[in-house]
């Protein structure tokens, strides 16, 4: 995608959270996941069926699968960029609760995007991308690397 969608200038807000993830899913290609006890699930990114903002809920769908977020629990956003114990580069988005539990999490698929094999000139683009939603008090960095 060439046009940016996320509109930075809203709050931390349903329209937010779906412009951000919009940009995780689609345009960054980022695989969401959702946990709870005892399970994982792993939702690949590719075009959506819906993108849809409801009155409490964003629902993303897919033909293989579909996921509704109650937005009003997520109550920050922290981007982390870490090494793993073997050594990639993971580079994730987490929306989280009030108690600091993750409700979803973009992760980049890959340490390295498609032409792209510099670690320095990833983590570099991460950041800089990153910084671009710091001016709003639920959004912290958190670079390990």
């Amino acid at each position: 995608m060439n046009e940016k969608i996320v509109d930075r200038s809203v709050g931390l807000s349903g329209a937010f959270i779906k412009n951000l993830l919009s940009e995780l899913f689609l345009e960054k290609q980022a695989l969401l996941s959702v946990r709870s006890p005892g399970a994982v699930a792993e939702l690949f990114p590719g075009e959506a069926k819906t993108f849809e903002l409801g009155d409490s809920y964003l629902t993303i769908e897919r033909s293989d699968w579909h996921l509704h977020i109650e937005f009003s629990k997520i109550v920050s956003v922290r981007f982390k960029m870490e090494r793993s114990p073997r050594g990639r580069l993971v580079r994730a988005v987490i929306f989280e609760d009030e108690a600091g539990v993750t409700v979803v999490r973009g992760a980049f698929r890959t340490g390295y995007p498609p032409g792209l094999s510099d670690p320095e000139q990833i983590m570099e683009d991460f950041r800089r991308w990153a910084r671009g939603f710091i001016d709003t008090p639920f959004v912290h960095l958190d670079f390990l690397v």
